[in-house]
């Protein structure tokens, strides 16, 4: 049941994701995180699906103002998984893999909204 539902997810996302309806798809790919539950919790698929998760929500910030409080939400989740998704891949592969270091840059990028 919870593999079916993923995958209707899934292609829902992509359906979305083609359409540049990034909210809808940002509602959606929640339901990915399912996969923490069949994989566990410190699995490398629940870090790709982090990852995936995270640039939906960069995405989204980009047409959301700086003085909404769903910017701050927003940048607040999406700095929340990029952690989760680094310390996944170096739990695996070690912080010397690229994926590990892409997440890693895109923690420090997010750093300059973060207001003082």
């Amino acid at each position: 049941m919870c593999n079916f539902v993923i995958t209707f997810y899934e292609k829902l996302a992509t359906q979305c994701n083609e359409q540049r309806e990034d909210r809808k798809v940002n509602q959606r790919i929640n339901v990915k995180l399912f996969s923490n539950y069949r994989f566990g919790p410190h699995s490398i698929e629940v870090g790709h699906e982090l990852i995936k998760y995270t640039d939906v929500l960069l995405g989204d910030l980009q047409d959301t103002t700086k003085r909404s409080s769903q910017f701050a939400e927003k940048l607040v989740e999406a700095r929340n998984c990029l952690e989760r998704a680094g310390q996944i891949f170096d739990l695996h592969y070690g912080a010397w893999h690229p994926t590990h270091q892409e997440i890693m840059q895109k923690l420090a990028k997010t750093n300059f909204l973060i207001e003082p």
